[in-house]
């Protein structure tokens, strides 16, 4: 990689340098990346991503297929890396990227289909930093008062409308990330970050904040939330956690112990609810006020 075609980013506190000119301009395009753009120096990446590039045929073995809206994603586990395959919906589209994690390296052929790409680099970042109690989970997450709380649930359950509506009736909420929220622990305590991946929703910002508390929400014709012993707050979270890393022991092993770092520090609740302003005022009542 020569020099001016290096981006340096930080998410989630990880740099991250990526090379390659048709994907920098890209990026950069694309707008999500921008924010966590860093003037640092690239001389001590956590890890390296080097684009535009003539993969090696790597053997490996199919643990995890999926057909997503954005295409069909395939990934295989080969000696010491990973091969992630995405072909766009209509077919004329790829993208390939191949993970060393122990390496902290990643080499991808080119694409200038924009989903694929982000797409692809989040496979990645998931894969790269899960052994450095370091996740994506999909929620939605608002800050309040300095502290970020994790909105949970299957897809279409609410969890945008619930944090929309706590940043219209509760005093100093504000949206964080929409999607794809970034989960650390960083000197025994979690914190949740910002990141380029946030959904249909243009929500990209930099910023990091101790987590409080994770709510998964569930659909009812009341407003009712109830703490959850260790066991239960297991079963709520861990199919927050990015799916594609669940076929491999490894990776799915390190998830596990990352969510167990959170749920020592960080009560887990169910919120059943309504989609309206007091079940917003519920919630904040037992996290701000308990």
């Amino acid at each position: 990689m020569e020099g001016n075609r290096k981006k340096v980013y930080r998410i989630a506190g990880h740099m991250l340098v990526i090379g390659g000119s048709g994907t920098s301009e890209l990026l950069e395009r694309m707008g999500c990346f921008v924010p966590f753009l860093s003037e640092e120096s690239s001389a001590c990446p956590d890890l390296t991503i080097e684009t535009d590039r003539i993969l090696p045929s790597v053997p490996g073995i199919l643990f995890y297929e999926s057909f997503l809206e954005i295409g069909h994603l395939r990934i295989y586990k080969g000696k010491a890396c990973f091969l992630c395959s995405l072909q766009s919906s209509d077919g004329y589209n790829s993208f390939h990227l191949l993970c060393f994690p122990g390496r902290r390296k990643v080499l991808t052929d080119s694409t200038s289909h924009p989903d694929l790409l982000r797409f692809g680099f989040w496979v990645a970042y998931n894969i790269s930093f899960a052994m450095q109690r370091t996740i994506a989970i999909h929620a939605s997450v608002i800050t309040c008062n300095g502290k970020a709380v994790l909105f949970l649930g299957e897809s279409g359950t609410g969890k945008s409308t619930h944090t929309r509506i706590w940043c219209e009736h509760i005093s100093g909420a504000v949206l964080l990330n929409d999607d794809s929220p970034v989960v650390r622990i960083t000197e025994g305590y979690p914190l949740v970050s910002g990141s380029p991946w946030s959904g249909k929703t243009p929500c990209y910002k930099n910023e990091a904040y101790p987590l409080i508390a994770l709510v998964r929400l569930k659909q009812a014709p009341y407003n009712r939330i109830s703490e959850l012993s260790v066991l239960r707050a297991l079963g709520a979270v861990y199919p927050s956690c990015p799916p594609e890393l669940m076929g491999d022991i490894e990776l799915s092993d390190a998830i596990c112990m990352t969510i167990s770092d959170v749920l020592q520090r960080v009560p887990v609740y169910i919120l059943e609810c309504l989609p309206d302003p007091d079940a917003a005022g519920l919630v904040y009542q037992t996290i701000f006020r308990s």
